[in-house]
């Protein structure tokens, strides 16, 4: 997987500001809110440099949000692996 820079990881969220990116359609309402909610969060690390990670709670809502549709298992897995990486 992929390691960003601050400088990509900021370029991501301003093209996700933007409109350029965004998410892609077809995932339940459900999940397409538990993305936007972290999403949104991520781009508060851009806006406010003292904030240094996203809440716990908003990764724990995306992780059990996801965890409820066997679809998305392999990108539950992933997260969980990067959440453990990090301790």
């Amino acid at each position: 997987m992929k390691k960003y820079t601050r400088k990509e990881f900021d370029k991501l969220m301003e093209d996700y500001k933007s409109g350029k990116k965004g998410i892609q359609p077809g995932h339940p309402d459900e999940i397409n809110q538990a993305i936007q909610t972290f999403l949104d969060f991520s781009v508060m690390l851009t806006e406010y440099p003292e904030i240094d990670h996203i809440p716990p709670e908003i990764v724990e809502n995306l992780l059990k949000t996801l965890s409820k549709y066997p679809q998305y298992n392999k990108l539950t897995l992933e997260l969980i692996d990067i959440l453990n990486r990090k301790r």
